[in-house]
């Protein structure tokens, strides 16, 4: 059972991983600083701006929160 554990951990770890170097590509790309994938909500908002053209869109998929 420890195995498994430990499989499901460095997989999930992985994944983020890479999403955080995808995430990151792509603000670096479209001209924002790296560092916006980091940060909660707002790495949200700044992609909605990107694909959307608003931000403020974010507030419909967090509005049943």
């Amino acid at each position: 059972m420890q195995d498994v554990y430990q499989i499901m951990m460095t997989g999930g770890l992985l994944i983020s991983i890479v999403s955080l170097i995808a995430w990151w590509s792509i603000f670096k790309k479209a001209g924002y600083k790296g560092w916006y994938a980091i940060i909660p909500l707002f790495n949200v908002y700044i992609f909605c701006k990107l694909t959307l053209g608003s931000g403020w869109l974010v507030d419909n998929a967090y509005s049943d929160i």
